[in-house]
């Protein structure tokens, strides 16, 4: 039996995380909508053909088994193609999600707490060690083959861009804290004038750099956690809905609705709108009765579990 709950489960879970995945690809149609839509299409197509045999052959049995043989195919073939278009598209979501997940993780940073979070994923990917370096503009330094290199971390907002100003004030504080090379690294981007440019022994780093490094040495948010990160969304959603729902059916409401309906239908007797005060008054007494119903079915729900 708990072999069965598990299976059920696994498989109420894939299909959740599927969903979630399809609605971003086809523009927010469910998995089922999308599946009927796809046999819809196969099956008209299908037809068409079998129209087509049946005229050519005058044989509805070898219209039909050629059709057969037809749609099969088309369900094959579809699966395939499909499945490695929602492969690729999967990977394409899950590296989004994951990139969203850092930019909020950073957003809620500080300047010297972002510093630190880089230095952790900067002595990991060069597999050496950076100390701070206080009364500078310099967040810290260290040696990077063989050489003194010195880091600064700017924290930005998607939207904003570094300048060659910029750029140039940290060129200056290297050279007063007499280092050579540099790493400049910031959340954001640089402005693009600044890309076509060659600095002498400073590195630019932009957001989708430190994606690429972040990814290397291991800390981009893996498939499991980001499928995790979908479904307690899904869960959020979930409740969210059915407290909504609870608002609107709530049994203190039925008195109400059932009295908005009488009122908006004495109203369509005498007002000019009688059609719309009409289609309203029904709409009230539906939720009335809706919230009855489930105020009935909560009640004897309890007791049956009492």
């Amino acid at each position: 039996m708990n072999k069965i709950k598990c299976v059920l489960e696994k498989n109420r879970r894939n299909r959740n995380i599927k969903n979630y995945y399809l609605k971003k690809m086809k523009n927010g149609k469910s998995y089922n909508a999308v599946l009927i839509d796809s046999l819809f299409v196969k099956i008209i197509f299908t037809s068409i053909f079998f129209l087509f045999t049946y005229y050519v052959f005058k044989k509805i049995s070898v219209a039909i088994i050629i059709s057969i043989f037809i749609f099969v195919g088309l369900l094959y073939s579809n699966y395939h193609i499909k499945k490695h278009r929602f492969k690729t598209k999967t990977m394409e979501i899950n590296d989004d999600l994951g990139k969203k997940r850092i930019i909020k993780e950073i957003s809620c940073q500080t300047n010297y707490e972002f510093a630190q979070y880089i230095k952790g994923i900067l002595e990991t990917y060069y597999s050496t060690k950076f100390t701070y370096l206080d009364g500078s503009d310099i967040d810290f330094v260290g040696d990077l083959n063989g050489e003194g290199i010195g880091i600064k971390c700017i924290r930005l907002s998607q939207d904003e861009r570094l300048t060659k100003r910029d750029v140039k004030s940290f060129k200056h504080s290297l050279e007063k804290a007499n280092l050579k090379n540099g790493i400049f690294l910031t959340s954001s981007y640089f402005v693009d004038e600044i890309k076509l440019e060659t600095i002498n022994n400073i590195i630019l780093l932009d957001f989708d750099d430190l994606i690429n490094i972040i990814k290397d040495v291991n800390l981009f948010p893996t498939k499991e956690e980001i499928e995790e990160h979908i479904l307690s969304r899904y869960a959020e959603n979930k409740r969210k809905l059915l407290e909504s729902k609870e608002r609107i059916f709530k049994s203190n409401k039925i008195k109400k609705y059932l009295l908005l309906s009488l009122c908006l239908f004495v109203l369509s007797k005498i007002t000019t709108y009688s059609s719309y005060y009409l289609v309203m008054a029904i709409i009230a007494l539906l939720l009335g009765l809706i919230s009855f119903t489930i105020t009935v079915f909560n009640i004897v729900n309890m007791r049956m579990k009492d």
